[in-house]
């Protein structure tokens, strides 16, 4: 009899056309040392044939459960306890998973918040990008939003983080995100909760490249945004504003933060 192991946590993995760093993601999460997980699919509407083919050799060379999800959101899908956002193009440490989901059940966080390394494939270099807190809040277990809110509007916005399944579904916080939406999908997530950690390393690799919106949307508005490289597209960008506003006027904190926000 084939014993099913418990999910502990879902990797809700956006994937796309880029059929080597592909590879190289699944890689480094089929070889993590926390065995307990899933990989959940979400590929771009622009992935090929051949980044297709990946998911499908993979599935068939992993004990892990592996399964694709094309159409929206669906946290029926969804086994895990915990849910760590990733990306196609990025990659994670060996021991990233159970590292931070130690750190989630040891404080009993909905959040657990990381820094980053960041790969520069121009450059050929990696350094990390930390969220500029200082060790008084990285030492401490579970935070309020409200302790460190003064930090939050300079912090960076990226979504790759580990969040309890329950908590994202209570929120009803949608994970088909796209350049424009993280920063409504970061206030959203910290905003609604009392129990965010930190972890002190940093678990995921991103790389950085020239043309990626992500880069500039993830961090305050980007003065140098060199149009020749990226498609910048203004009414989404300002939409999302407008949703970020509409959710801290319906949480009642909008006055409080309004100047931040601006």
């Amino acid at each position: 009899m084939i014993i099913k192991k418990e999910i502990k946590i879902s990797l809700c993995l956006s994937v796309f056309p880029d059929k080597k760093s592909t590879a190289e993601c699944f890689e480094s999460l089929l070889n993590q040392t926390l065995d307990e997980i899933e990989i959940i699919c979400m590929p771009d509407n622009n992935c090929d044939e051949d980044v297709l083919e990946i998911i499908d050799y993979y599935k068939t060379q992993s004990n892990i459960p592996i399964s694709v999800m094309k159409q929206e959101f669906n946290y029926n899908q969804v086994n895990g306890e915990y849910i760590f956002l990733c990306n196609s193009k990025d990659w994670l440490s060996m021991v990233a998973l159970d590292y931070i989901y130690n750190i989630a059940k040891e404080n009993n966080s909905d959040i657990v918040l990381s820094s980053v390394n960041i790969y520069d494939e121009k450059l050929k270099s990696i350094y990390e990008l930390d969220y500029g807190l200082s060790n008084d809040f990285m030492n401490s277990n579970s935070l309020s939003h409200k302790l460190f809110s003064n930090e939050l509007f300079s912090m960076v916005k990226y979504p790759y983080n580990l969040y309890k399944t329950s908590f994202l579904e209570k929120i009803d916080a949608d994970l088909n995100l796209n350049e424009y939406d993280i920063g409504f999908f970061f206030f959203k997530t910290v905003f609604n909760t009392s129990k965010i950690s930190f972890s002190m390393e940093p678990i995921l690799n991103i790389r950085k490249k020239e043309s990626d919106l992500y880069y500039f949307m993830a961090n305050d508005f980007n003065r140098n945004l060199n149009k020749e490289y990226v498609s910048f597209d203004v009414d989404s960008f300002f939409k999302s504003m407008e949703n970020i506003k509409s959710f801290f006027r319906e949480k009642g904190i909008y006055d409080l933060y309004k100047y931040d926000l601006t």
